[in-house]
């Protein structure tokens, strides 16, 4: 049985509202595909990063990690003294 034919069979023993929510469910995903233009793709990268304030940067992510290292290797090179 192919997955299309699957879903098919799962689609139908469905009653009336679970069918709502896939419905809704495959229309974002249809409408989540990649971006098409350059704008639409920094538009969504905009509102990506301001629904997730606490997101950082691979770069301040391993500066922190760095520093983070430097201060374990301080801690370790200052008991051993």
């Amino acid at each position: 049985m192919s997955i299309r034919e699957e879903i098919h069979e799962m689609i139908d023993a469905l009653g009336p509202e679970d069918l709502q929510r896939v419905a809704a469910m495959m229309r974002g995903l249809m409408t989540s595909r990649a971006p098409k233009t350059e704008e639409e793709r920094r538009a969504r990268l905009t509102a990506l990063r301001g629904s997730m304030p606490r997101l950082r940067s691979v770069d301040e992510f391993l500066r922190e990690k760095h520093e983070e290292n430097e201060r374990r290797e301080a801690q370790l090179s200052g008991g051993l003294q």
